[in-house]
């Protein structure tokens, strides 16, 4: 079973960066929740870095990668700086990465780009004040760290509330990709019975709500249901 690592940055004592009310530590881990549902309903293995708020090192986070011998890394961050007009999503890879792990790389950044319209900094090797991250540089399989916009302007926060649902579920089918799982389409099934309520199947499992298909769908395919399939009896 193919196995990934999701490691979402900061946590704990370290906030990481703030802005406009917000805490990268928060966002961060909210948007690899919502990745780690979506890769473990097409049967990928998903290893959290952390599931709370709390604090854990950088050696900490690259062990457990290590131990649990993951096919792929991934860590997640909002970038912030002082002047609050900086934009833009980045990744970065270790400096000596190899081709193969810079089109993995690639494939999530431009899943990325697809679902959210933050200005496109690029894909960097190395970071940008010294040569390398440490989860980075420390695991053993392909790793790489994306910075989801930048927590301290204001655009690149609506943007981020905006679309978080697009990101995650893009972000899935790039790690599906890299590790060789076809992301399968899911199917909804909507049968509608008068005007009181419509029953939608999922999967195996169903449940009934007040009639309001459209809300409904938007729903389903924001979690990751591709399809609808609605029938009227």
């Amino acid at each position: 079973m193919a196995k990934i690592c999701l490691d979402p940055g900061h946590g704990g004592s370290d906030s990481g960066g703030t802005g406009w009310g917000r805490k990268e530590k928060a966002d961060v881990l909210d948007i690899a929740l919502r990745i780690k549902k979506l890769l473990e309903a097409q049967g990928v293995s998903v290893i959290m870095t952390r599931t709370t708020d709390k604090d854990i090192t950088i050696a900490q986070r690259t062990s457990l990668a290590n131990k649990e011998e993951c096919d792929y890394f991934l860590s997640i961050h909002r970038d912030a700086f002082a002047d609050a007009s900086a934009n833009g999503s980045s990744m970065f890879i270790y400096s000596g990465a190899s081709a193969a792990t810079e089109k993995k790389a690639k494939t999530i950044y431009d899943a990325v780009i697809k679902a959210a319209p933050f200005r496109k900094r690029g894909l960097k090797k190395g970071a940008a004040n010294y040569k390398d991250y440490g989860v980075n540089k420390n695991t053993t399989m392909s790793a790489a760290l994306l910075e989801l916009g930048f927590i301290t302007n204001k655009g690149d926060n609506a943007i981020f509330e905006l679309k978080k649902d697009a990101i995650a579920l893009e972000i899935a089918k790039a790690l599906c990709s890299i590790v060789g799982v076809a992301y399968k389409v899911k199917t909804v099934s909507n049968t509608e019975s008068g005007d009181k309520k419509v029953v939608y199947t999922v999967q195996a499992g169903a449940f009934s709500v007040k009639k309001n298909a459209e809300t409904q769908a938007a729903k389903l395919k924001a979690a990751g249901f591709d399809a609808i399939i609605v029938k009227k009896e």
